[in-house]
């Protein structure tokens, strides 16, 4: 660019020298500092600038030249600077600048651990917060790993409940009632047969013939052997 600046002077003055006026007036940058600086210029126009191609806020002085070259340092990504926190480094995949990093499970530019998960392996938390661990929560909110101790539900459908079904088959019933030897209340005959019919007799004789049941003598003895003689008396002689 100076050597543009160069040139451009040199016709300027040159058809200055031709129309015979050497005290023409030259316009432009008279900073020798200046990116611009214009040797030829006879009167500074404000023109001035000190960043190449007047660009400061990309190609900053302190870091630049009036080439647009870098002055200090110049990091792998580009970045020109004395700053050395904010060099670029490479990321995982070997990119400078790059934004993969090692997840969670070791795996550049990965997902790291899946959704739901406890651990790269894809566990999950078990009701005792143990990460692959085997505790099953029951019906009853007991966890462990004990599956003989699972409560179970009751006749009546409760989880852990206490009702049973009794002998009858009823749930939370009564069972056979009292005296009697099954859930139709029947009762044991005297040959302990429940809802048998043998009845003991008065002679002790327990069966279901009423024909043997024994009578009693003319005594009164039942099964006596007692008898009224020819004469009306009971177990008497006779004439």
């Amino acid at each position: 660019m100076r050597i543009l600046l160069y040139i451009l002077s040199f016709l300027i003055l040159s058809c200055d020298s031709e129309s015979g006026d050497n005290t023409s007036i030259l316009n432009g940058c008279t900073d020798e500092n200046a990116c611009n600086y214009n040797e030829s210029a006879t009167t500074d126009d404000d023109s001035c600038y000190d960043c190449f191609e007047d660009d400061c806020d990309t190609y900053p002085e302190t870091y630049y030249n009036c080439d647009g070259e870098c002055i200090v340092f110049e990091d792998p990504c580009g970045v020109c600077d004395n700053l050395p926190f904010n060099d670029c480094a490479q990321d995982c995949n070997g990119d400078w600048g790059g934004l993969a990093i090692v997840d969670d499970c070791g795996v550049c530019g990965g997902p790291g651990i899946p959704e739901g998960a406890c651990n790269c392996a894809g566990n999950i938390l078990d009701c005792n917060d143990e990460c692959g661990g085997t505790a099953v929560l029951d019906n009853c909110d007991i966890c462990d790993t004990d599956n003989s101790n699972n409560c179970t539900q009751d006749c009546t459908g409760e989880w852990d409940g206490s009702a049973v079904e009794d002998a009858c088959g009823v749930c939370n019933g009564d069972g056979i009632p009292e005296g009697a030897c099954d859930c139709d209340g029947n009762t044991l005959d005297c040959n302990d047969e429940c809802g048998g019919t043998a009845v003991l007799d008065n002679c002790d004789t327990c069966d279901t013939d009423n024909s043997n049941n024994c009578t009693q003598d003319c005594a009164g003895e039942w099964g006596g052997t007692a008898e009224i003689d020819v004469c009306g008396v009971c177990n008497g002689s006779g004439p």
